[in-house]
């Protein structure tokens, strides 16, 4: 939470600073391109099903996260913060859906610093606690888990400067 509150203070005084001069006549400051933006990547896409480790980053997985680390590492000047937080469905227990997206946007956190991206990483699990789908609770098997599979989710929030 201060991280949050550390990265949002900074942009609130970069946006004041340039109002006042801009205000009383003197001389600006080039204009700070910094940039928020998040990806969402399927947990389903990264890993096997109720799996978290780096050898169970499917090869489709690895090719997201290659290509997430080069656009980190080529289209920003500076990455200030990466927020990485993990998402998990209904199914299971509150306490192991907690301890399950905690350890995949670990992992995901992991591999992007091992692909050179250079940035203040903060790792969250949200569990089961923000699905984005809901589904009928008469469902069963394999039709409620590809229901849910949206809730299976890495956000990956990047918060920098762009390259111009």
């Amino acid at each position: 939470m201060m991280k949050t509150l550390t990265t949002s203070a900074l942009i609130a005084s970069v946006s004041l600073l340039l109002s006042a001069c801009a205000s009383n006549g003197t001389s600006c400051p080039p204009e700070i391109p910094v940039t928020a933006e998040t990806a969402t990547l399927k947990a389903d896409a990264l890993f096997s099903f109720d799996k978290f480790s780096p050898q169970n980053i499917s090869p489709a997985g690895i090719q997201q996260l290659n290509d997430m680390a080069a656009r980190l590492n080529d289209v920003y000047q500076k990455v200030g913060s990466i927020r990485v937080i993990g998402h998990t469905d209904r199914l299971g227990s509150d306490k192991y859906n907690q301890v399950l997206s905690e350890r995949r946007a670990k992992t995901v956190a992991d591999y992007l610093k091992n692909k050179g991206v250079n940035a203040n990483f903060v790792v969250e699990g949200r569990g089961k606690t923000q699905p984005v789908q809901q589904c009928d609770d008469n469902l069963r098997g394999r039709a409620l888990r590809d229901c849910l599979q949206p809730n299976r989710r890495v956000e990956i929030q990047v918060i920098g400067i762009k390259r111009r």
